[in-house]
């Protein structure tokens, strides 16, 4: 939830290799940075680049909004609500 929640604020992200699903909120190199589990120095790297390139952080904040579109809570509302119709 935090990664999406930051995403949603045009923050830039980097997140390791935790799960698969990573991969289903991160494009790497287009809305997000991601690094192999368990590397420091890739997660340091990353960040570094990051922290030095404001270009980079722009670029990656902006297109990193877009989650909303797929995880917003309207979106998923509408999930919820096709999934479990109201009763009359």
């Amino acid at each position: 939830m935090g990664l999406c929640e930051a995403m949603a604020h045009g923050c830039p992200v980097v997140a390791t290799e935790y799960n698969a699903g990573v991969f289903d909120l991160i494009e790497p190199g287009t809305n997000g940075v991601v690094v192999p589990r368990e590397d420091v120095n890739a997660l340091a790297d990353a960040l570094r680049r990051l922290m030095s390139d404001p270009s980079l952080r722009r670029k990656l904040g902006a297109a990193a909004t877009k989650i909303e579109s797929r995880y917003g809570i309207g979106r998923v509302m509408a999930l919820w609500a096709e999934l479990m119709p109201a009763r009359a």
